[in-house]
């Protein structure tokens, strides 16, 4: 089986023009394929091109068979549809069945936070992508985070430029690590933590020892730290993707209702939308949480922009909530 995937960013070319023949022209290009999976199709929005995507693919390949997912639909005045989100072709009579739902962002298995400066967090949900944040993300003069409790994220501090990392910056890279680990799950205040270089992380363990997938031995000292209190801020971040043809409610933007998530100190610096949460044993399920938090963001939205928040999938939510039980913090 042959499989397409692309990012057409609404068929923009480099000239600054959305032209859909283009984008067809290359996949024909690749000759005979399966499946093809395209992200970031747009229909009837003015400032992506106006023009129907979905209709234009649809029809140019009309011996596959279409599934569309946009991210987001709102009426317009034509009585059309302004939408935009991911479009899949595939070959008749291949498709069995199909679930279109919205998934959770980032579209990777690995959680990352905004950084106050110019450093990147990224950490592992699981032992796939702890492999691949070792293996991929970890280089010379990162630092590499991790607690003593079994079932952590693998957590790297990018610093490409080998500058001095603030003590605030490692702070908040620790208590990210620390809470995305299985002591939330547990219902515990803290944990130890500790971070160690590059060159101390490795595959290769002691003489009769076993290292499972996601595992890795340190070598040397580590540095512990205090043990941060668990403890997440859930921002919410109104992306604009788009324009309307007219006003609506005061405002033509479209906006993308985005999730972040880390230190409070972090998502502060990002957005005044937010909710602190803490673990609890006997606290709300991960789906219940979230359907709380969303309540509370559509709250607190800003009339013009209540509806964009109101599309927000819980599951985008669930995605940056850490393993167990959790409860909404008192301000």
């Amino acid at each position: 089986m042959k499989i397409l995937t692309w990012n057409i960013q609404a068929t923009k070319g480099c000239d600054g023009f959305f032209d859909t023949s283009r984008i067809i022209a290359e996949i024909l290009k690749f000759g005979p394929v399966d499946v093809i999976c395209l992200q970031e199709v747009a229909r009837h929005i003015p400032s992506l091109g106006s023009e129907d995507q979905v209709a234009h693919f649809s029809k140019q390949f009309s011996d596959f068979d279409t599934q569309w997912a946009p991210g987001f639909s709102v009426p317009d005045e034509s009585g059309a549809r302004s939408e935009f989100g991911n479009l899949t072709l595939v070959r008749k009579p291949l498709l069995k069945n199909a679930r279109v739902h919205n998934l959770p962002s980032p579209l990777i298995a690995d959680l990352q936070i905004p950084r106050t400066m110019a450093e990147v967090v990224v950490g592992g949900k699981d032992t796939s992508s702890n492999e691949t944040i070792v293996k991929k993300h970890l280089e010379k003069n990162d630092l590499y985070f991790h607690t003593e409790l079994r079932g952590a994220p693998s957590t790297v501090l990018k610093n490409p430029d080998n500058v001095e990392i603030p003590e605030l910056t490692i702070k908040e890279t620790a208590t990210f690590a620390a809470s995305y680990s299985n002591a939330w799950r547990e219902g515990w205040g803290s944990t130890k933590i500790y971070y160690v270089n590059p060159d101390q992380v490795t595959k290769s363990p002691k003489a009769g020892e076993y290292l499972s997938k996601g595992s890795f031995f340190i070598k040397g000292e580590k540095n512990f730290l205090p043990a941060p209190y668990l403890e997440l801020t859930i921002g919410l971040v109104l992306e604009v993707v788009g324009q309307l043809d007219e006003d609506i409610d005061g405002d033509k933007n479209i906006y993308f209702p985005k999730i972040i998530a880390g230190p409070q100190s972090a998502i502060k610096s990002q957005t005044e939308k937010s909710v602190r949460i803490k673990p609890q044993r006997n606290g709300l399920s991960s789906g219940k949480l979230a359907q709380k938090i969303k309540a509370h963001f559509i709250t607190k939205a800003a009339e013009e922009v209540k509806k964009w928040v109101k599309l927000m999938d819980v599951n985008h939510i669930i995605h940056f909530l850490p393993p167990g039980k959790s409860t909404i913090a008192k301000k």
